[in-house]
């Protein structure tokens, strides 16, 4: 076992039958041990929305919506604001403001739209810096023909071109993966890119559909890939489009160290065809909250169902009863991928914790700030 070679580790050498690679596990476990008295790095903000913090140094976070919502107009304002010193007074960023890269490379990934979106891309950044030319650190590639394997291999070759890249989007990043809702692939994807943002201590912004949603529904990720986004992201926000107004919505779906920033709407000008930002009233804001208002309400008391006279429950425990009180489904594929969303959805709003163990996963009713509940017999959690 593990545990046994790792407790006799330090009182004798290493045995000589232990495999190269099981000595090198054993090596890196050791390296990995935090106390309350390790130095730890603090990820420092790189892309603020409003007075919150979105995306940051040494980790990866995700922006979301679908087809037209207004997704490229957000990246585009992400990216020319990393290439500003000084952000002009007359320029409406949309309250969003990225970290001055220093003249250290800016990386756009485009694997979804034509040659000519990714050019129009670039006009628009140029335009909202004020400049005739390309800046010579930001480096534009389109993988549209690119297979899911060419755009894996591809991100591995960049990340070696650009080691001290100040900020990557990946536009989107499910087309580095054969099938989004592969379960295991899904994992691997998404560990592999927390691991890049870490060695590399960089910002990794990504891109990733909604699946269509009817009205009063939380919007979904696209696939297994889009739920193991999220659970492991620094930050996502949501960019929705009212077609009936004309205007677009900057939301946050939730953001793992700072507050939630209130809505940002904008719509484009008809005469130069630039975003401008409009002052949402309380009425408004309230309204486009109220979604997110009903479906915390809704966890909530399915949380208080599930963890009737208990704080923590292993995973198969907590399915089993989380598929017992959610609405009701027809087929067990249905039953299964309504369970998975709302147990995305408790860890999404931070009303349970997440822990591995020896035996699997457990989850935990946690607090407002993340701390572990107590539960004492006789106790309530409702």
């Amino acid at each position: 076992m593990i545990t046994n070679e790792l407790s006799s580790f330090s009182v004798r050498p290493e045995p000589k039958t232990i495999p190269l690679t099981q000595a090198t596990l054993l090596s890196r476990i050791r390296e990995s041990r935090i106390t309350d008295r390790t130095p730890v790095k603090k990820l420092k903000p790189v892309v603020m929305v409003g007075q919150s913090t979105f995306a940051r140094r040494g980790d990866f976070s995700v922006i979301t919506g679908q087809r037209k919502a207004g997704k490229t107009t957000v990246l585009q304002f992400v990216v020319a604001t990393a290439l500003l010193e000084e952000i002009p007074l007359e320029l409406d960023t949309l309250q969003i403001r990225a970290e001055y890269c220093r003249g250290n490379d800016v990386v756009y990934v485009d694997t979804e739209g034509s040659k000519e979106d990714t050019q129009d891309f670039i006009k628009g950044v140029k335009s909202l810096i004020g400049s005739s030319e390309q800046p010579a650190h930001l480096h534009t590639y389109h993988w549209r023909e690119f297979t899911a394997k060419e755009c894996r291999e591809g991100m591995d070759i960049l990340f070696t071109e650009h080691p001290n890249a100040h900020l990557w989007i990946i536009d989107g990043i499910a087309d580095l993966v054969n099938k989004p809702n592969d379960e295991e692939e899904s994992n691997q994807t998404v560990r592999w890119i927390m691991s890049m943002a870490g060695k590399l201590d960089t910002c990794v912004v990504l891109v990733i559909h909604e699946n269509p949603t009817k009205a009063g529904q939380e919007a979904k990720l696209r696939g297994h890939l889009g739920s193991e986004l999220e659970r492991k992201a620094s930050g996502a926000i949501g960019i929705e489009k009212d077609r009936q107004k004309g205007e677009h919505y900057i939301k946050s779906r939730f953001l793992r160290k700072s507050a939630d920033f209130d809505p940002i709407a904008f719509r484009f000008d008809p005469q130069t065809n630039r975003p401008v930002h409009r002052i949402l009233t309380a009425s408004e804001r309230a309204q486009l909250q109220d979604k997110n208002r009903i479906r915390i309400g809704e966890l909530m008391n399915l949380r208080s169902r599930c963890f009737l006279n208990t704080a923590s429950k292993a995973e198969r425990e907590l399915k089993d009863s989380i598929k017992l009180y959610q609405n009701a489904t027809t087929g067990k594929d249905a039953e299964r991928a309504l369970c998975n969303r709302n147990l995305a959805a408790l860890l999404k709003y931070n009303l349970i914790r997440e822990e591995q163990t020896a035996e699997g996963y457990v989850y935990h009713l946690i607090d407002t700030e993340g701390a572990a509940i107590e539960f004492k017999i006789g106790q309530s959690n409702e």
